[in-house]
């Protein structure tokens, strides 16, 4: 396991020197790291007040994303993790991800293209998570991980146009679509996004809104990942804020990201040495 991990983020690493070598914006990367999950902290003392995830399937994700450019083009590499479980099989598996990514926009187009490679296999979930659950006091999830691991590829193409944009609102119908080959899910997303910005006359603060409403639909899970995902519309809402153009957080929620009823809390934390670049919801959602 360790020896995986540690190609995975050499792998990352080399990436990110090999493809963000702009020398006007090396020193001025952007490091962003996200984690999401199923169920929002502090269940007991919330419930009814939210809902509340299976705890079950893609039940918990971690990103790691540095990156570099401007508002016409950005690039950069993302590491991935996530907690895969089945209470139904009594199963679990791990899932590892590199992704090296490409932003650009031509008026008013938006395109990101992305290749990279993901191993699903036993990289310490279990214990995290069940570390999780002790620390807060629910019960030990006891299952079993598969018996081999699967590494594949990935291709990554998404595309939005805007069709209504302002100094303070945009307004952009998008589609996304990726193709993995030696383990799945590929898929499709289409939808709509409404973009809000908000910027303070007297405070150093600035803070963007954001609401999506697609469908999603996943093509050649059977397998591995077949019951971990399924289809159906995705509703999701995202917030933001960023302190001296420096430091960022994000917090958003998306109902049936995966297709199946569940919801997903995240946040993201970011921070670049200046012109600070919130990350977007397309990032997170994943695979």
């Amino acid at each position: 396991m360790p020896k995986i991990i540690s190609r995975f983020v050499f792998l990352g690493l080399l990436f990110s020197t090999a493809f963000c070598t702009d020398s006007l914006n090396l020193y001025n990367r952007q490091v962003n790291f996200s984690y999401w999950n199923d169920n929002v902290g502090f269940q007991r003392q919330i419930k009814g007040l939210l809902p509340l995830g299976d705890d079950d399937f893609m039940t918990a994700s971690w990103r790691l994303d540095i990156g570099t450019g401007d508002a016409k083009m950005w690039d950069g590499v993302e590491l991935y993790f996530a907690i895969f479980t089945n209470r139904i099989d009594k199963n679990r598996f791990d899932l590892l991800s590199v992704r090296y990514y490409k932003e650009f926009s031509k008026e008013d187009w938006f395109f990101k293209v992305g290749t990279g490679a993901l191993v699903c296999g036993n990289f310490g979930g279990g214990w995290i998570q069940n570390k999780f659950h002790a620390l807060n006091g629910y019960s030990q999830l006891k299952l079993d991980y598969i018996n081999r691991s699967y590494f594949g590829g990935l291709l990554y193409f998404r595309t939005a146009y805007s069709i209504l944009k302002s100094r303070y609102i945009t307004i952009q119908p998008y589609a996304t679509s990726t193709l993995r080959i030696g383990t799945g899910p590929s898929n499709m997303r289409v939808g709509l996004e409404f973009n809000k910005n908000y910027k303070s006359t007297n405070l150093p603060i600035r803070a963007t809104s954001l609401f999506r409403i697609g469908y999603a639909h996943y093509l050649n899970s059977a397998g591995l990942m077949e019951s971990h995902f399924a289809h159906g519309p995705v509703v999701a809402l995202q917030l933001g804020i960023v302190y001296l153009d420096q430091i960022g957080i994000t917090l958003w929620i998306t109902e049936n990201q995966y297709g199946l009823a569940d919801p997903q809390y995240g946040i993201s934390l970011s921070y670049r040495r200046h012109s600070l670049k919130l990350p977007k919801l397309h990032s997170v959602m994943f695979p």
